[in-house]
């Protein structure tokens, strides 16, 4: 796993490259077992946005919708553009060349939304069941999702992340901005930054802001606190820092491998 961030100041303005201190690889698993549908001529297609505990679901996230009797009656990997998941997922009407096996949606009969979360291999269910199916021969049903519409699946906690309660802000400080990519995609909502001196103080740390699909820091780096001058808090004039990222998804710690040099006290500016 690799993490790239674009500076946006004048003396860091060069494309580094960020290996994460674990070289983690990722693997993205096929959609679980019995999470395939029965196509045929009689379905609808069900399109919205999937997000788990407010956040877009990932790459490799699949949904899926299930009828009364529990068959698979559509399944879809998601479709992630501009750090939205999109759900474009055909449902299946039962097969009527088949009539003494149900396959799928029947008129009347409702359907629940499963999300698959590939990156904690746990399927997820929508509070609610949808009782909006048609056969529309396969084009997007009215009144039964909406490309706009969000989703959102209960998942589980997130970590708290290292490195809130850190930092102790003080005048001295200058702001680190830039553009965080994990593998070359945005990092993520609820991700953060942080930036620690030579002694291994956290002297800035800030959540990522995502804004059409970006992922930026914006991130307060202090200096030592001149009213405590026995403690240590933060940068000193000509001190280097280091730059982490903590990747809230996978609960992983990331670590630039060279130090900067450019700190100074701007009074709170970039």
């Amino acid at each position: 796993m690799s993490l790239h961030i674009v500076k946006g100041t004048k003396k860091m303005s060069k494309l580094f490259h960020i290996l994460s201190i674990f070289f983690l690889t990722t693997v993205l698993l096929s959609q679980p077992d019995g999470w395939s549908a029965v196509p045929n001529p009689s379905s609808g297609t069900f399109i919205g946005q999937a997000t788990i505990n407010g956040i877009p679901a990932g790459e490799g996230d699949w949904s899926a919708a299930f009828d009364e009797d529990g068959n698979c009656a559509g399944v879809a990997e998601l479709i992630i553009n501009g750090g939205i998941a999109y759900i474009n997922m055909p449902i299946y009407g039962d097969d009527s060349t088949t009539p003494g096996v149900d396959e799928g949606m029947n008129a009347g009969e409702n359907f629940i939304l499963k999300l698959w979360d590939a990156s904690a291999d746990d399927v997820l269910e929508y509070d609610g069941s949808f009782d909006c199916w048609y056969n529309n021969n396969g084009a997007p049903m009215d009144g039964c999702g909406n490309y706009a519409e969000v989703y959102d699946f209960p998942g589980g906690v997130l970590p708290d992340n290292p490195f809130e309660d850190l930092v102790t802000p003080n005048p001295s400080s200058g702001v680190f901005i830039g553009q965080a990519t994990i593998d070359g995609t945005s990092a993520g909502i609820g991700d953060w930054s942080a930036a620690f001196d030579e002694d291994g103080n956290c002297a800035g740390a800030a959540e990522l802001t995502i804004a059409g699909g970006i992922a930026y820091i914006n991130m307060p780096i202090y200096g030592d606190d001149s009213t405590t001058p026995d403690v240590d808090e933060g940068m000193n004039a000509g001190e280097n820092f280091t730059l982490k990222l903590w990747d809230s998804s996978e609960d992983a710690i990331m670590i630039y491998s060279t130090e900067f040099d450019c700190w100074y006290n701007n009074n709170g500016a970039p």
